[in-house]
């Protein structure tokens, strides 16, 4: 085995992420060992691979570096993910609008860097927070909402507007 970590790819952010990433391994595992049984009796190629995503094919090929492909190492790359999925904290961050993905990836990559390597950025969305973030974290809550700062600063609301 070579000694290099194994670790999500930035795409892989949220456990649903995860969840729909393990059962496309688990599909190419079947595949595999399908494919290995079909090379050792006939010689005939099986069914076709099944396609994969990016995030999928990311991870087989880290996983190859660590791990030569085999069934064997398959499942073992299941089991991993799927220990990953029960043992791992999650953020939750709450924008004003859907997160695409030029948006997702940085903020990803940002908690990976700075909280753990292997946190669970989940995204959602509220449209009444009219802009900036909410953060949560276990029980924690961080509020950098708009509607949080124009709330708590509503006694100065009148003076403002007399001002217009």
């Amino acid at each position: 085995m070579k000694t290099r970590q194994f670790a999500l790819p930035d795409m892989v952010a949220s456990p649903q992420d995860l969840l729909v990433l393990t059962l496309e391994v688990r599909s190419y595992a079947k595949w595999y060992a399908h494919e290995a049984i079909m090379q050792r009796v006939s010689k005939k190629r099986g069914a076709l691979q099944p396609a994969l995503s990016a995030s999928a094919r990311k991870i087989i090929l880290d996983w190859n570096e660590i791990s030569e492909i085999s069934t064997r190492s398959l499942s073992v790359l299941i089991a991993t993910l799927e220990s990953y999925a029960k043992n791992t904290d999650t953020i939750t961050i709450t924008l004003a609008a859907p997160a695409t993905n030029t948006i997702k990836l940085p903020l990803v990559a940002w908690c990976r860097q700075n909280i753990s390597p292997g946190v669970f950025v989940s995204f959602q969305f509220n449209s009444t927070l009219l802009g900036g973030m909410v953060v949560r974290y276990g029980s924690r809550v961080f509020d950098w909402s708009f509607r949080r700062q124009i709330l708590a600063s509503s006694a100065q609301f009148p003076k403002v507007l007399r001002r217009v």
